[in-house]
């Protein structure tokens, strides 16, 4: 998909109100919400300049997945789910109470979360572009329609990957109240799967820090130097502190034992 120009402000509100920018390309998006008249606002949920997708980023020319930037896409990636969703809430409630309602639950995700969660968006969506799925099913998704999307994934990826990705729709789904079938049973047996033909993606774990790593860095610094001196005390207190809890750790599960 060709890059698209970078949004000005007026769009990027207008794709948080409900009215996605209009693509060039012939498909139209039926009409979402009256235009809500309010200013943007700096807060938490403020949009995040997108910039061009990378190799195997890229997805479908699609009015209901405008291109922003990937923290953005939980809040202005639509599905007709959404789009009713947002009618509802407009027949209920004026413009101004819908947007600040958004924003307080867009602002419940952790900031440091909101692009991993919009990775796992993206997967979703390439996965349902590549074999054609309506855009109505996409949310809510069916438990078969998730088990093929990790059964996609299952021996490529991590189980940890998967179970982040899994994450991110959740949240998309949650934002705009639609059915979330995580506890289904066929669901969790795929990602039980996922994470045993993953393993060969995890780190192998390493030898662990002893004194003799850390002599070796003592050797090797100036603690005259302030520089050298803050590295050698943040060393010691983290060698030095991780050894406490391991101990903490051990007399705690011996008492638990021997009581």
């Amino acid at each position: 998909m060709a890059a698209h120009p970078v949004m000005s402000n007026d769009e990027v509100h207008s794709a948080v109100s409900n009215t996605p920018p209009t693509l060039s390309h012939s498909c139209s998006l039926p009409p979402i919400a009256p235009p809500l008249n309010v200013p943007p606002r700096m807060s938490l949920t403020q949009s995040i300049t997108p910039r061009r997708p990378q190799v195997g980023r890229k997805v479908v020319p699609n009015p209901f997945c405008p291109h922003v930037a990937a923290a953005d896409r939980i809040r202005c990636w639509k599905t007709p789910h959404s789009i009713s969703f947002n009618l509802q809430m407009a027949s209920a409630l004026p413009p101004d109470l819908i947007e600040s309602s958004f924003e307080t639950i867009y602002g419940s995700l952790a900031p440091a979360m909101k692009s991993t969660y919009g990775a796992g968006l993206l997967r979703f969506t390439q996965f349902c572009d590549k074999y054609e799925i309506p855009e109505s099913d996409r949310m809510p998704a069916s438990f078969l329609l998730l088990v093929a999307f990790i059964s996609e994934h299952v021996g490529s990826v991590s189980g940890k990957t998967i179970r982040g990705w899994l994450s991110g729709l959740k949240a998309w789904n949650d934002t705009y109240h639609a059915e979330w079938c995580g506890n289904d049973r066929w669901l969790q047996m795929a990602q039980v799967t996922a994470n045993k033909e993953g393993t060969a993606f995890c780190l192998k774990r390493r030898d662990p820090v002893t004194l003799d790593h850390l002599l070796t860095l003592y050797e090797g610094l100036d603690l005259m130097s302030p520089a050298h001196a803050a590295c050698w005390a943040i060393a010691t207190c983290f060698f030095w502190g991780v050894h406490r809890f391991v101990f903490l750790l051990h007399m705690h599960q011996c008492h638990l034992t021997f009581p």
